[in-house]
């Protein structure tokens, strides 16, 4: 059975986890890249400033979904990383021209045996969110927790 979320709380916390996102330094940004993996960016000082951000609006934000959205943030093998933006505040350009998350990146964040419908429904809810730079990352994060939470159970 799927477990309910309060939306209000996810948006709230993703707005929170974002704006702190934002305001990481280049060193701590730095430390992201070198811990992009999926397995290791929630070990580091930088993404715990950002998720605890989120915690404090939603005591069930979940650790390893944060790890996972913020791997797609600092690390896309089609466009660079978010370092290489301007003042590293661009978080949209992984949503190219046609707002689809690079394939290798989405297939690791929801790992679904149904992955083909899942890469269509994450084009569909991204291509709602242009353009980039009104990017909603409360009302993102919610959407993608949604996807997220139907693939696993």
């Amino acid at each position: 059975m799927l477990q309910i979320i309060d939306e209000k709380k996810v948006i709230a916390a993703g707005r929170a986890f974002f704006n702190s996102f934002k305001q990481l330094n280049r060193q701590e940004r730095s430390q992201l890249l070198d811990f992009a993996a999926f397995d290791s960016v929630e070990k580091t000082v930088a993404f715990q400033k950002c998720y605890n951000q989120a915690l404090s609006i939603d005591k069930q934000a979940d650790v390893a979904f944060y790890a996972k959205v913020t791997a797609i943030f600092v690390f896309s093998p089609r466009s660079g990383t978010f370092t290489d933006t301007e003042n590293g505040q661009n978080f949209g350009y992984f949503l190219r021209e046609n707002g689809v998350i690079p394939v290798i990146l989405a297939e690791s964040l929801f790992k679904s045996s149904h992955f083909d419908k899942l890469v269509e429904e994450v084009e569909v809810l991204l291509s709602r969110h242009k353009p980039h730079h009104q990017l909603d990352f409360g009302l993102l994060i919610k959407d993608l927790y949604l996807i997220y939470r139907d693939a696993l159970f």
